[in-house]
């Protein structure tokens, strides 16, 4: 498959899936940033390896990739509210209030 084409990045986040699916977390990972590296700026496959990172218990890179994506659209209600739920997670209620109030 041509590495540049949408098939090739399909195929990565079906194996991404799947991967996650039977608990292989970092290929899944793997995987999926593959297919962020073609379609960078797919939100979509970014909030798949957020998620991901979530499950892994690597909360500051999910953050970090969430602010990072943040600075480039700061309006994006999908990425905002996946920074608002980090936060929680993280125990910044105060810092998750007010960003899930940018959403509202």
């Amino acid at each position: 498959i041509d590495p540049e084409s949408e098939l090739y990045i399909k195929s990565r986040m079906f194996s991404a899936f799947l991967l996650r699916q039977s608990g292989e977390l970092e290929r899944s990972e793997s995987a999926a940033r593959q297919a962020l590296e073609r379609s960078p700026t797919d939100r979509q496959i970014l909030l798949f390896i957020v998620a991901v990172l979530k499950e892994r218990e690597e909360l500051e890179e999910a953050r970090a990739l969430l602010e990072a994506s943040l600075n480039e659209e700061p309006n994006n209600e999908r990425l905002l509210l996946g920074l608002g739920a980090l936060l929680a997670d993280l125990g910044e209620e105060d810092r998750a209030r007010t960003v899930m109030h940018r959403v509202i």
